[in-house]
Formats: structure tokens, C-alpha cells, sequence
């Protein structure tokens, strides 16, 4: 659906010089095309994507044109048409642009609110393309991201703690049943052990697993910026960095352990590539006989994948919705003694 929302904003605007923030585009549907007609592109992508690293905040001039792929969450939209309107021109035309099953039906009132009227440029291909007007004054606009800055409390096995959080942010910042399996599922890890939370949005699994044993040496990754501007608030010490998959960390010291509560959804669609990248490349950033331990929805089946790569998967919790797995990097020394 990505191509074909591109394609029907592509053809209904005309724009062909100006700058242009294009807000929301990973693959580069828009972004590249636009460039090509002679715009001056600018973007901005929370997500990192293979078309570049995601950053938290649109860090450009004013622009005369706005072109905002609809998300999935509808706090991270509205949070978009704020950063939006911050970066446009007063004049400048903000085009919205997303399928009907995506809810770009609905999206014309929040728009709305922040932009006034709203025009429908086009409806075809399941898809619909919205046009606004940055009017002169913007009533209640957040344009920074501390602007959006939430505060949650969560609840713990050993007591309660406040976490940093942001709209978009996974499970809207709190903590999920499937984190909640997988923390109670974890032993009790000693002090000092190099611990990976692979996809870990705001730090949640951090925050819990630093609760039981607070000196443990903390490395976070995830490809959304936002999530991980939240995760360097409540996980000051840890070190944090923004990426897709392994493949974005530096070389270090190789990890006692691999925590993670991995996506499977890409948009509104099921996909398993972010989970079998992860589980492929685990082994190159294990110690020997050092675990991958992860949590994933039952009807997502991932023992053979596990098998490939790592030793001995087992299912060691489960509940009606999630079960979690540990699999082994092989101990090379071990084998070798057999």
C-alpha cells in the first residue's frame, strides 16, 4: 500500500520547485521522485528505514510544502501534523496521504483542527490524498518534542517506577504482557552482565531487569528515534543507539544476553523479517553459550529459525497470547571436547 499511496499523491500535486519536507516516507516513494522534478527535499523519519537513520525531531528550515504519510498510531499522527505545521510557512500547503483501511478517512478531523479546512485532492486506488493550508496562527501548537513528553507509572515485580514516554512509542509506553512474561521468565542476572535489549523501545525490559540487579552494563537498540530519546531519559547510564538490526552496532565486547519483545507487524501487515534478522545475527554478538531469550506472540513460529542459528531453543513460559524462547549460541569450546 505504500506504492500505491505514493503514486496517487505523486499524481494529483503538481509541485516542482520549493522546499519540501517529506515526512514519514521509508522506502523514498516520495522523497526521490520530488528531487527529481526539482524540489528541494527535505525529511524526516522517526523509523530508521533502508532509506536512512531515523532521526526524533525535524531539524530543518521553514518549507514551503509538507507532504505527511499517515501513521499507523493516531497520538504519533497528531504529533506529526504539529511537527508539520512548526516547520511550514504560513501559506504553505500540508498534504496528508494514506490508504482507506489505514484510517485516512477519519484523519480529516484532526487536520482539521490544527490547519482549518481541508480539501480532498483525490480518492482512488484505496487511497486518499489531503490538502490544508498553514494558516497564520496555530492554536495550540507543540512544535518540539519535549512538547509531547509524557510520564507513566509502571508497575514492577520489586515496586513501582516512572518511565519517560512519547506518542507511537510501543504498548503507549507502559508495560505490555508479553514484557511482563518475559521479565518474570528472565533469572536474576548477575552484576556486570553485558545485556542487549534489541528493539527495545522506551526501556521498558532495561528498567525492569536494572530494578533486580542495578549494575548491570546496558546496551539498547531500536530503529525508532523517538523511542529511543525516551529510553536515554530512563536509562541515563545505559548506552543507546537507533538501528534496525545488529548490523547498526559498533564492535564491542560480545553480550552475556539478548533480551527482546520484537515487532511483528510492518504497518498494518504481519512480517517475520524483523524477528529472523534478529535471531540470524544473534550468534555474531553472543558469548559462547551465552542465550537469546525473546517474546512472541503464540501464532508466530519461530523454533525452526531458532534451530538454524542457535542451540537447543525451548518455549520456557507461556500464556494465552505469548511465549517466550531461549536458544544458545554454541559454545565452540564445549564442542570441541565432545
Amino acid at each position: 500500500m505504500n506504492h500505491a499511496a505514493a503514486t496517487v499523491l505523486l499524481d494529483c500535486v503538481s509541485f516542482s520547485t520549493g522546499r519540501v519536507l517529506v515526512i514519514g516516507d521509508g522506502l523514498g516513494l516520495v522523497s526521490v521522485p520530488l528531487a527529481e522534478r526539482g524540489c528541494t527535499v527535505e525529511t524526516w523519519q522517526r523509523m530508521t528505514s533502508a532509506y536512512g537513520v531515523g532521526s526524533a525531531w525535524p531539524e530543518c528550515s521553514p518549507v514551503d510544502a509538507v507532504a505527511l504519510r499517515l501513521p499507523k498510531d493516531k497520538t504519533a499522527f497528531e504529533m506529526a501534523l504539529h511537527a508539520a505545521s512548526g516547520r511550514l510557512k504560513v501559506g504553505g500547503k500540508l498534504w496528508v496521504y494514506g490508504a482507506n483501511d489505514e484510517g485516512i478517512k477519519s484523519a480529516t478531523k484532526r487536520v482539521s483542527a490544527l490547519f482549518g479546512p481541508v480539501e480532498i485532492l483525490v480518492s482512488r486506488k484505496h487511497c486518499r490524498v489531503l490538502e490544508a493550508t498553514r494558516p497564520t496562527e496555530v492554536e495550540g501548537l507543540l512544535p518540539a518534542l519535549s512538547d509531547w513528553k509524557t510520564h507513566t507509572d509502571l508497575g514492577f515485580s520489586g515496586g513501582v517506577i516512572s518511565q519517560t514516554s512519547y506518542p507511537g512509542v510501543f504498548a503507549k509506553g507502559l508495560l505490555d504482557d508479553g514484557t511482563r512474561l518475559l521479565l518474570d521468565a528472565l533469572p536474576k542476572l548477575e552484576p556486570a552482565t553485558r545485556v542487549l535489549d534489541y528493539a527495545s523501545g522506551s526501556g521498558v525490559i532495561g528498567m525492569g531487569l536494572l530494578q533486580a540487579t542495578p549494575t548491570l552494563s546496558l546496551t539498547l537498540i531500536d530503529a525508532d528515534a523517538i523511542c529511543i530519546e525516551a529510553a536515554k531519559a530512563n536509562l541515563p547510564h545505559a548506552t543507546c543507539h537507533i538501528g534496525a538490526s545488529l548490523s547498526a552496532l559498533p564492535e564491542s565486547e560480545p553480550f552475556d544476553i539478548i533480551v527482546a519483545n520484537p515487532p511483528y507487524h510492518d504497518g498494518k501487515a504481519r512480517s517475520m523479517s524483523v524477528i529472523q534478522t534478529l535471531i540470524r545475527d544473534a550468534p555474531g554478538r553472543l558469548a559462547d553459550g551465552a542465550a537469546l531469550w525473546l517474546v512472541v506472540q503464540r501464532q508466530v513460529n519461530v523454533s525452526a529459525c531458532l534451530a538454524e542459528h542457535l542451540d537447543t531453543p525451548e518455549c520456557v513460559a507461556e500464556n494465552r497470547r505469548f511465549r517466550v524462547w531461549r536458544a544458545s549460541k554454541i559454545d565452540i569450546r564445549k564442542q570441541k571436547r565432545r
